[in-house]
């Protein structure tokens, strides 16, 4: 795929409301080429590159700083047959399929404002674009969390977090974010703004419209306001480690755990690849991590060091302040960038995000390791154990970079064969046009499925114009 280069322009949002161009700059954005940082007067800074989308760079750029203006520029932007993408620090635009207009960039970074922090009643508002961990920042103060682990947590934005439903593998104790997420503000692409949701824990009786939302990766509405859950800070955390012979081996272990009376934040199961990555041996190995009182975690450490000792779990270790080893995973889910060697072959990567029922994912993650090195991948491979979620990333020589959708076709269809699912969440721009990505399959095959009917008539209701992210979700709407 040839990347096009163009002029980026000043998006004048409110000339006719009579605006000075000091007030304007507030909302704007200023560039005059791609690969520099821009900065409005605010003092908001944006990086051009994070805002190219599989090798596609937007006309324009434009940082509202409201629901409102950002709800303006999605009537304006629908009523010329613009294509506008949302994004905030750019850290999801990989997942999807490549766009079949980009003229607008929207970038949320204008919008980082704390709305409301509601530490008795355990809630916290706030703009879209604010960074996750200057939420968990503010919150913090208060001696309470989010409790969402997303992947690249220090430039991840809220808006970010909740249109890719962003997670890690503490999920199992700390639900999806669908759960944590109660109310959200929204400009739809009609212009309007909507609130949907609540600030308290239930909602009405009735379809709850914020799940819509939540995953939605920008193809139903900008999102620029979101209400959370907090949950108060743990008195401590440790981490169990160990190696086991292979990665069907980690079934057994696992499923005592699961079925035990203890109540671990994340159970995690990685080959040999992946757990040297991570700094857990160069063997499969199975991790396990508990929060909370001091006591209660030094007695369940203790019970799951010995329950997997005689399920076989080897070279077992415990740390205390893990909190690296837990964000390393959840960033499995970000794309690697190692930088070339001199004298190495240059390397393109591929990630797959599969679903699967619990008692499938040890033959899963194995059957995928031996297909990766039939087909002459080198492949690092977690699983979240408690919750049905493997991650495959996957690297090869650039020469033979057409490996990688085949690859991930093959793995979707053992996935499904087990009732699962895979969504390729990364793959090199210039491979996307083999398969669509949301479901490891050619086109003409999505668009045949039961879900592609739900989710087009779906867009056709919210987004009738497609003018928000056009082409890149599911059947390449």
């Amino acid at each position: 795929m040839q990347t096009r280069h163009w002029p980026l322009q000043v998006k004048p949002l409110s000339r006719e409301r009579g605006l000075t161009e000091s007030e304007q700059s507030h909302r704007l954005l200023h560039t005059k080429s791609m690969g520099e940082m821009i900065m409005n007067e605010s003092g908001i800074a944006q990086s051009l590159d994070a805002l190219v989308v599989d090798g596609t760079r937007p006309r324009e750029i434009v940082a509202p700083t409201s629901s409102q203006e950002t709800a303006e520029v999605l009537r304006e932007a629908g009523g010329k047959g613009r294509g506008v993408i949302p994004a905030g620090n750019g850290t999801k635009l990989h997942i999807g399929n490549p766009p079949t207009r980009y003229d607008l960039a929207l970038s949320t970074r204008g919008m980082t404002q704390l709305v409301d922090l509601d530490p008795e009643n355990l809630t916290v508002t706030v703009q879209a674009g604010m960074n996750f961990a200057e939420l968990q920042r503010i919150v913090g103060e208060k001696r309470q969390f989010v409790p969402i682990d997303p992947p690249s947590t220090d430039r991840a934005t809220v808006g970010g977090v909740t249109a890719a439903r962003s997670c890690g593998p503490r999920r199992f104790a700390w639900k999806s974010p669908r759960d944590i997420i109660l109310g959200m503000e929204v400009a739809l692409a009609n212009g309007e703004v909507v609130k949907v949701g609540g600030k308290v824990v239930k909602n009405v009786a009735g379809y709850d419209v914020t799940k819509l939302f939540v995953g939605s990766f920008g193809s139903l509405g900008v999102i620029t306001a979101v209400t959370l859950k907090t949950m108060a800070l743990s008195e401590t955390n440790a981490t169990i480690s160990g190696s086991v012979a292979s990665l069907t081996s980690l079934r057994n272990a696992a499923s005592q755990l699961l079925d035990s009376h203890l109540m671990p934040t994340a159970i995690v199961g990685m080959n040999g690849a992946a757990a040297a990555r991570i700094g857990v041996g160069n063997r499969a190995a199975l991790v396990v991590t508990f929060e909370g009182l001091e006591r209660a975690v030094t007695r369940q450490t203790t019970e799951t060091r010995d329950l997997m000792d005689a399920h076989g779990v080897q070279n077992l270790g415990i740390a205390t302040d893990s909190t690296r080893i837990w964000q390393q995973v959840a960033d499995f889910a970000v794309p690697p960038c190692s930088p070339q060697q001199p004298g190495e072959p240059a390397t393109v990567r591929a990630v797959v995000k599969c679903a699967l029922p619990l008692t499938e994912m040890s033959e899963f993650m194995q059957q995928t390791e031996q297909m990766a090195e039939e087909a002459g991948l080198e492949a690092e491979v977690v699983g979240w154990l408690g919750t049905g979620t493997v991650y495959v990333r996957a690297a090869c020589d650039v020469s033979h970079n057409t490996k990688l959708p085949g690859f991930a076709q093959r793995i979707a269809a053992d996935a499904q064969e087990r009732q699962g699912h895979c969504v390729a969440e990364y793959l090199p721009p210039e491979t996307k046009h083999a398969i669509d990505v949301w479901a490891c399959l050619p086109r003409e095959q999505t668009r045949s499925q039961d879900d592609f009917e739900y989710t087009r008539k779906i867009k056709e209701q919210m987004d009738p114009h497609s003018t928000l992210s056009p082409g890149r979700w599911l059947g390449r709407l």
